[in-house]
């Protein structure tokens, strides 16, 4: 009966020792099951032993799962928890032309000024490589545009003279096929250069509180005005075709930026 008795307690204690436990749950799938919600009071430490208390961690930092291959850790996350208010970036586009587009000789529209919100029309040629779309969830956001290109205008040859040589030109973002945003510039000929003459043109705007929706973005641009007697060339994004060349599609190549960054709500 003594030997009995001891087989079972012996039994017994082995199961204790080795027992999953489950609470809410009559199939328990790992050491402690819970099936319901975890309340903790104080602290949670990692990777403690029977004579360690194990890792509470340090302020800041989160649990870190490893997959299950290793035991989880303690980690700083490098990119901060957003709270109500502040704002995250959401998307980022960037693309790079160098297609670009060449105005032929000649005077140019003569329209100094556009307004924002007009129309895409044929008095502005659109850059077609970079075209894109982009994705706006919540209307309270940023939208940073970035457009940036090489410029270049033919030789002005050779002159003692004072007389400015130059291309007026404007190009604009649309959204939808509306003019979001602009920016007017010049490019100047250099006197006794006797070469083809560079320069670089950025347009920066950011916008605020965009509708949620899918935007259509293109970029397009208009040569205003030569100076007098000009009636010059203008190469956007590109090299111009004629003339020695003395630059690349690659070193006027066009690029445009868009981040589209949201404010973090409760909704």
């Amino acid at each position: 009966m003594k030997k009995a008795l001891s087989y079972f307690l012996l039994l017994f204690y082995s199961t204790y020792l080795f027992a999953q436990v489950g609470i809410e749950t009559d199939l328990p799938q790992s050491a402690l099951d819970i099936n319901g919600d975890l309340t903790l009071r104080k602290e949670l430490r990692l990777k403690g032993t029977s004579t360690t208390t194990g890792d509470p961690g340090q302020n800041g930092q989160v649990l870190f799962s490893q997959d299950g291959s290793n035991e989880p850790m303690w980690k700083f996350v490098e990119i901060p928890f957003l709270e109500q208010g502040q704002i995250q970036l959401k998307y980022s586009y960037a693309i790079v032309d160098e297609v670009g587009i060449q105005f032929a000789s000649g005077p140019g529209d003569g329209v100094d000024l556009s307004t924002l919100g007009s129309p895409l029309t044929n008095a502005w040629t659109q850059i077609p490589g970079l075209q894109t779309t982009v994705e706006v969830n919540h209307p309270a956001n940023k939208i940073n545009l970035l457009f940036q290109s090489g410029v270049e205008m033919p030789n002005t040859y050779n002159s003692e003279n004072s007389t400015s040589y130059f291309v007026r030109y404007a190009c604009g973002v649309f959204m939808n096929d509306q003019l979001v945003a602009l920016r007017g510039d010049q490019i100047n000929g250099v006197n006794n250069k006797n070469a083809k003459n560079q320069a670089i043109y950025t347009l920066s705007y950011v916008l605020s509180d965009m509708p949620a929706g899918t935007y259509t973005l293109k970029v397009a641009c208009r040569k205003i005005r030569t100076s007098t007697g000009g009636n010059y060339e203008l190469a956007i994004g590109r090299a111009l075709s004629s003339g020695t060349q003395v630059a690349n599609n690659f070193m006027l190549s066009s690029n445009l930026k868009v981040d589209v960054m949201e404010y973090i709500t409760n909704d």
